[in-house]
Order: structure tokens, then sequence, then C-alpha cells
């Protein structure tokens, strides 16, 4: 059974006469924009998996070897414990930002 969402996608591409990548892109670019403006300053990217048709929020950090700035670096001896010696400190890692941490972020206090 497709998941819903890629039913939706295949849905939308065959009555605008497109194909899925372009409606998945379109998804992706709006789920950035939007991250944007919550998480200022920080590189993200809106990953789909179509295996199992859900879109990951990631950020992206610089590895280094002395952190200066956590919102967009990495240290390396991390990287190198999450993937191996190979981790060069002119590499990117990304990190998933959470559905969790995501929704968390978009929900407001109430109002008095």
């Amino acid at each position: 059974m497709q998941n819903p969402l890629l039913q939706q996608i295949d849905a939308i591409a065959k009555e605008k006469g497109v194909e899925p990548e372009i409606i998945i892109t379109a998804v992706q670019d709006a789920l950035e924009a939007a991250a944007r403006k919550k998480y200022k300053g920080e590189e993200l990217k809106a990953r789909f998996n179509p295996e199992t048709g859900d879109f990951d929020l990631v950020t992206v950090k610089k590895i280094v070897a002395e952190v200066t700035d956590p919102a967009t670096q990495f240290a390396l001896s991390e990287a190198q414990k999450l993937y191996g010696d190979e981790r060069k400190s002119t590499w990117k890692s990304s990190s998933p930002r959470t559905r969790e941490s995501w929704a968390a972020s978009r929900r407001r206090p109430p109002s008095r």
C-alpha cells in the first residue's frame, strides 16, 4: 500500500500534467522556506524519503576541529564518533530535526 502523501503527490502530478518530482521539489522548497523563518541562521535542507513517503528536515553544519558557532558548526571529534575516522573537517554533516521538535517550535503559548 502506498503512503497517503505519495498518493496525493501522484494525484496532483497527474492533474497538473507534471512529473511527481516537480511536486516533491516544491514541497521541499516550501518546508525549507518555513523552517528558515523559524530557525534563523541555520542551514536547513528538506529531504524526501521515497520509501516511506516522509519528508525530513535536517540541519547542515560544517565539521570543524573547534566549534565557535554551535548553530553552524559540528565538532570533528563528534563527527568521527558518529561517522568514523574518514570524516574530515572540510565535510558537512546533517542531523535530522525531529517531528516533535519541529511541531513543538510551531506551537504557540495559550493566549490570556
